[in-house]
This record gives C-alpha cells, structure tokens and sequence, in this order.
C-alpha cells in the first residue's frame, strides 16, 4: 500500500526436494556412456611411465593462491588452512601429489562435484534456466593448478591466438577491440564491406566428449603422465545438487568437465583449438565458448562466385543443346540450375550492385537466351517482381521487424519514402523497394 517492494526471494527456494533431482539429471543429459570403448583405444596409445617431478615450489606457490573466499567442496576443507600453513604443508603435500600424478589417480573425493544451481535470469523456474557451478575438493583445486601449469608447457605455443579467453592479461575487451579494428580498418574503403555470424556453444563444458580431448592431447604432444592423469580426472565424476540445504542422489558421468574446476576452461580451449579459419580474408575470434566469424570482403567477390557458378553450368546446357534437348527441356534446366544462383537472396545484394557487376550477370542471361533460342528474363525485372512480393509479405505481417519501414501516405495509394543519407542506405532493399510499390521505379 505505501508503494514500497517486497524483498526479493530466491527463485529456487520454493522448489521441493524432487527439483533438485529433477536438475541432476538435466545437468547430465549429454552424458551418453557409448564412449568407454573409444577411450580405452585411444588410451592405449599413450606411455605409461612419462611422468613429470614436481617440485616444492611450485606446490607453495598453488597452495598460496587458494582463494579464501570460495565455498569448500564436499570434503569440508577449508581453503584458509591451506593458505595459511603453506610453508608446513607444502613437503607432505609435495609427495603427495607426487604419487598420484604417478600412479594416475585421482581420489574419489576430489572428483565429486555439488552443484549449485545458478539462477540465469530473474524470476528462473525452467530447468533451463539455471547454470550449474560445481564446488569441488580445494586441495583438489591446488593439484589442478600444479597439472595446469605443466600442461601450458606443452601447448602455450600451439593454443589459437584468436581465442581471448583463459589468458593471462587477456579479456573480452581485447576480443571485442580485435574484432572492432579489423572490421573498422577494412570498411575505410566504400568498395569493402564485412560479414559477421555469431556462434555459440550450449553447455560448453559439459557437453566435451573424453575421447576426443584426449586424442587432441596426445596429437598436441602433452606429456603421457598428464594425460592419463587428466583422463582419470574427467571419468566416472560423482555429481550431485544441492537447493537449499538439501542434496539429490548422486549420478556418475563420463561427459565434459565440472563448471568451477580450476583446469575445465584450458581443456575446453584445447577442445576447440582446430576450430580455425583458413582461407584468406577470415578469421574466426573465439572468447571461452563464445565465436565470431568475420568475413572481409569486397564488392565484386560475391558476383565473382556467382558468375563461376553460372558459366559451369552453362556449360551443361550448351551440351544437352548439342544432343538436340527440346528448348523446354532447356529453359527448365536454365531455370532450376542457373537463374536459381543468380536470383537466391537476391533481394538483398541486388541492389548494391555496380553498373559493370549487373552486366556481368546480364551477360550470363544473354548467353543463356542464345543457347536456348529463347529470351529468358532480365534479372532487373527479376529483381523488382522479387522485392515487391517480398515488400507485400512485410506489410502484411505487422510482426515483421521490418513492418514499421512501410507507411502509408494520408492519400493510402503511396508509401513514405524513408529519409536516406548515405547511398550505402540508399541502394538497399527497404528504400529500392518504396520505389517500386510507388511507381517510380
């Protein structure tokens, strides 16, 4: 009544104890357990006795960079004894790591993982809606450290340099700066223009398959004694979830890397790391899961294609002639394997084309008009019958984005021409398109 919020709740606190299971489950869904075979063979390849000697500073200084203000995993350690006992722990803790890293195991204990569920948006009620953050051993943490730094050894030099994550004094700001300038320094010449699909991966971490990471590892020519450490790491993970106060069962996975694991992110790099662009004028710029695709281009080059793929197939055409083809038969090849390239989406580069670029296409129609002994449709006329049908479309679903371009005049016979500026605007499809329902073009 006085206008004044309620306090806000925690959206998983009216959830019962079934909820928490019900996400397990959900969490684990990408978990298959079809590759143990297909580990077990990759595996057999890898030495048995390459090991590495740790040494005890090294041991200090993980122990030493154990953040206090993380909750202990299911072991119940508590990060500040081991930051503050450092110089007592570090011998024992030294031959301990030791043995594991060379017997290849890791306990039990470390591998259990309990997941707190994330709320991903405000007012989170979906399965979906949840991101699962894995507390998990922080002695377990200090070893992952230690098998972190010598697994950088081996692939500092060969992880993509266009991945901005999980670096040392790298962030999304030299991504986003990486990706503006090169974009930014190509378009200073109005013939030059660049394409950019964003892609990204759901449930990143949890989704990576053992066999295949291993196989990078190995391929990548990581140290035997980390790979099978890291494999012994990632199999048969206990997982559990926790709502408040309150734990599901427990089911074992064979799929991906805990979300919070100190060595998940690295893994999940080199998972990646062959994802690259090679062809000229790309590049693919990765940060964590998150991808863009950058095309630098130029006016022309799409044309370029187009055309190299009509004159192949005019070639067709010109041979079915020589065996005395029907023209029907002709002009529904024509129509089905060469007008079908130089119309397909044609509505939204047409009409930025050069004067020299439509002749070229024109050319290909010509040719293809003599071959035939018929005159096939210009691909001006083309053009506008496509853009004005596709206009039609738009204003007749006001849902349509672009529904709100098209507005009539008080008179209703006409439509407001939108205010141009620059001709990059102006050749485009919702200006051109005006024209044409107007009659001016």
């Amino acid at each position: 009544m006085m206008g004044r919020k309620g306090k806000k709740t925690n959206p998983i606190q009216s959830h019962n104890a079934s909820f928490a299971d019900e996400l397990n489950v959900f969490f684990g869904r990408f978990d298959t357990g079809e590759c143990s075979t297909e580990v077990d063979r990759i595996c057999s390849d890898i030495p048995l006795y390459e090991n590495i000697t740790l040494e005890e500073h090294e041991i200090a200084y993980c122990l030493s960079r154990t953040k206090l203000n993380k909750a202990p995993g299911p072991d119940g350690l508590n990060g500040r004894v081991l930051k503050d006992c450092v110089y007592q722990l570090t011998g024992v803790f030294t031959q301990l790591f030791q043995l594991l890293l060379s017997t290849r195991i890791v306990p039990n204990l470390w591998k259990v993982s309990t997941v707190v569920p994330v709320p991903k948006i405000t007012g989170a009620k979906g399965l979906n809606d949840f991101r699962p953050i894995s507390l998990t051993s922080v002695l377990g943490k200090c070893m992952e450290r230690v098998i972190m730094r010598h697994l950088m050894y081996f692939v500092s030099d060969v992880l993509d340099p266009l991945q901005f994550a999980y670096k040392k004094a790298r962030g999304t700001d030299d991504a986003v700066l990486t990706l503006y300038n090169s974009v930014a320094e190509h378009v200073q010449l109005t013939s030059n223009y660049a394409r950019i699909f964003f892609l990204d991966f759901t449930s990143a971490f949890n989704t990576m398959k053992i066999h295949i990471l291993i196989q990078r590892l190995i391929d990548l020519g990581v140290n035997g004694g980390l790979i099978w450490w890291i494999k012994d790491f990632l199999s048969n993970r206990p997982q559990r979830v926790a709502i408040n106060g309150k734990l599901s069962g427990i089911i074992t996975l064979n799929t991906g890397a805990p979300q919070g694991a100190i060595l998940s992110p690295i893994l999940f790099s080199l998972y990646i790391n062959e994802y690259k662009i090679k062809n000229e004028g790309f590049s693919l710029l990765k940060y964590a899961d998150d991808m863009a695709l950058v095309g630098l281009m130029k006016v022309g080059e799409n044309t370029d294609s187009i055309c190299k793929k009509a004159h192949q197939r005019l070639h067709l055409i010109r041979r079915l002639n020589h065996f005395g083809v029907s023209k029907i038969i002709l002009e529904m090849v024509y129509k089905n394997f060469v007008e079908s390239i130089l119309v397909f989406n044609m509505t939204s580069w047409y009409g930025n084309l050069t004067v020299v670029n439509k002749a070229r296409l024109s050319k290909i129609v010509i040719e293809a008009s003599k071959i035939i002994g018929k005159t096939q449709r210009h691909l001006n006329d083309l053009y506008r019958g496509k853009s004005k049908e596709k206009a039609l479309k738009i204003v007749g679903d006001v849902s349509h984005p672009l529904h709100s371009k098209f507005q009539l005049l008080p008179s209703g016979r006409r439509y407001r021409q939108p205010r141009v500026i620059r001709k990059v605007y102006q050749l485009s499809f919702v200006p051109n398109v005006v024209k044409i329902l107007n009659g001016n073009d």
